[in-house]
C-alpha cells in the first residue's frame, strides 16, 4: 500500500515501520481478492450461505445471531475459501499464536472474525503439517531387548525346588518376612536343629536372583550355632 500510495505522489508516512490501520487495509485487500477469485455471489447467496457485501467490498457471512449484542465480527464472519494459500497462512500464524494449540481452539479462535469452509478439515491439514506438532505426536523409538550378563544366568537350577526346601527344615523353625525385600528372609530356629542341607539350597536359589549372596550366606553361617 506505501508503494501505491508512493506511486500516486500522495503524502510520505513518517514512520519507516507499519502502522496498525495499514496492516488492516491491506489485510481487507488481500481478502476481497481472494473472494473475487473463489466465490461468485448469487442473490446474496453463496454455496447455501446468506452474505452481505461491505462497505470495504468483502464478503460477510450473515449468521443467525445477528441479533446478538456482539462484536460485528463474530455476528458478521469474513467469508473465505477452504484451499487457498492466504488461508493456510492465516491458520498458521494463529496456531503459532496460541502456542499449537489443536484444533477445536484453533476453530473457535478463528470463527470470532472468520468463515472458513470446511474449517476443521483445513486446520486439521496444517496442524498435522507443523514440525513441532510431530515431535509430539511421533512414536517412540523402542530398543530389542539386551542379554542377560553372566553372573545372572550361571546356576539356574537348583537341586530342590525352593517352595520344598522348608520341608528339610527341623519343625521348630520358622521362616519370617523381615521386611527388606521379596527373596529376604529371617530364620528363627532352636539349638538342637541343623542349617546344612538347607544352607546348600537356599545358596543355589539365592545365586539365581542376586551376585550378594555371599554376604547373606554369611549371615546364616554365623546363626549356625545358635
Amino acid at each position: 500500500m506505501r508503494f501505491v500510495n508512493k506511486l500516486r505522489k500522495k503524502p510520505s508516512y513518517g514512520t519507516k515501520t507499519l502502522t496498525v490501520e495499514e496492516k488492516a487495509k491491506a489485510e481487507i485487500i488481500l481478502w476481497s481478492i481472494e473472494q473475487k477469485k473463489h466465490f461468485h455471489e448469487k442473490e446474496n447467496s453463496v454455496h447455501g450461505l446468506q452474505v452481505v457485501r461491505g462497505d470495504d467490498e468483502v464478503l460477510r457471512v450473515k449468521t443467525r445471531i445477528i441479533e446478538r449484542d456482539d462484536d460485528l465480527s463474530f455476528l458478521y464472519p469474513i467469508l473465505l475459501p477452504s484451499k487457498h494459500y492466504l488461508t493456510e497462512c492465516l491458520i498458521r500464524e494463529y496456531h503459532l499464536k496460541y502456542c499449537h494449540a489443536g484444533v477445536q481452539i484453533l476453530a473457535a479462535k478463528l470463527r470470532l472474525q472468520y468463515w472458513i469452509f470446511s474449517s476443521k478439515r483445513n486446520i486439521r491439514s496444517c496442524v498435522s503439517r507443523c514440525v513441532v506438532c510431530k515431535r509430539f505426536t511421533a512414536k517412540a523409538l523402542t530398543t530389542p531387548p539386551i542379554l542377560l550378563p553372566l553372573d545372572r544366568v550361571i546356576k539356574l537350577e537348583t537341586s530342590i525346588p525352593f517352595p520344598k526346601l522348608f520341608k528339610r527344615l527341623p519343625s521348630t523353625s520358622r521362616l519370617l518376612n523381615n521386611g527388606a525385600g521379596p527373596f529376604s528372609i529371617s530364620i528363627d530356629c532352636g539349638p538342637s536343629s541343623s542349617l546344612g542341607p538347607f544352607k546348600f539350597d537356599n545358596r543355589a536359589f539365592l545365586a539365581q536372583r542376586s551376585v550378594d549372596c555371599e554376604d547373606r550366606m554369611h549371615t546364616l553361617n554365623e546363626t549356625a550355632p545358635l
